[in-house]
């Protein structure tokens, strides 16, 4: 923990970069879903490349499951006292 830092910025700074980051991954992995589903779509029978029910679940599962990962971490950095920290360096 930076020394003169409150729990809770530490807190929102790494969850905020945990939220950047996923932000940008769904970004990017929608816009190659659309991509893959253009080439995929002769090949799917009766089954749209495009479902946004399948889009938007997978968004939100994905969303969770990396923001809950940036949370332990986060929680854990709050504890760590920050002279035991410099010692250890």
């Amino acid at each position: 923990m930076a020394l003169g830092a409150r729990p809770y910025d530490v807190f929102a700074l790494i969850m905020n970069q945990g939220a950047k980051q996923t932000f940008v991954g769904l970004t990017v992995g929608i816009v190659l879903c659309f991509g893959a589903g253009q080439l995929l779509a002769s090949i799917l029978y009766r089954v749209s490349p495009f479902d946004p029910l399948v889009l938007s679940s997978a968004s939100v599962i994905l969303s969770a499951v990396t923001l809950f990962a940036c949370f332990l971490p986060a929680r854990r950095a709050t504890r760590i006292n920050p002279m035991t920290a410099m010692r250890s360096e």
